[in-house]
């Protein structure tokens, strides 16, 4: 089945038996985003409604210290905790590298100059668990691990406004660097 509506979504996760009627509130993403992720390549979702994304999770450090997005702030006011290091989808047909630049653009405002992509591991790590994003949806992830090197952050407590697209749910992102 070929996704061309919110409508045909909805069809999809009920002939599934997907309950979605948690999400677009309480901090979980809606119907929208999720239809909004597969139209603009950031997922795929399978015939038996499991969605299907790759990120680039970058690691960051800085004096014994690993930077982490301790939380975000929604477009609808909703916070919701994180605690994860910085990530980025990779969109179908983009490379690792584009999505790490994109991710230190968009969610740390940093500009290419401001920082180095030092390794790139290629060997993804696959796995499936519910989406935190949208409860009752499996999630094969396909993650690749990266480390970037920076000396333009600040090093305290920060946040940082979401600059990547108008339609993404999250307007603000909390950063916090923890002990490693």
């Amino acid at each position: 089945m070929t996704i061309q509506s919110v409508s045909d979504l909805i069809i999809l996760l009920n002939a599934n038996g997907i309950d979605a009627s948690s999400w677009g509130r309480a901090g979980f993403k809606s119907l929208e985003n999720l239809y909004s992720e597969i139209i603009n390549g950031d997922c795929l979702i399978s015939e038996d409604a499991i969605r299907q994304i790759s990120i680039a999770v970058i690691r960051i450090e800085l004096d014994g210290f690993l930077l982490y997005e301790n939380g975000q702030r929604l477009r609808n006011g909703y916070y919701r905790e994180r605690k994860k290091l910085p990530r980025e989808k990779i969109k179908l047909g983009e490379n690792i590298n584009s999505a790490t630049i994109r991710c230190m653009s968009e969610e740390l405002r940093l500009g290419v100059d401001d920082f180095k992509v030092i390794s790139i591991n290629e060997d993804a790590q696959i796995y499936l668990k519910n989406s935190a994003s949208y409860p009752n949806l499996s999630t094969r992830y396909k993650q690749y691990d990266v480390v970037v090197e920076t000396d333009a952050l600040p090093f305290e407590d920060f946040s940082t406004k979401e600059s990547g697209d108008i339609y993404d749910p999250v307007e603000v992102h909390y950063w916090k660097w923890i002990k490693k």
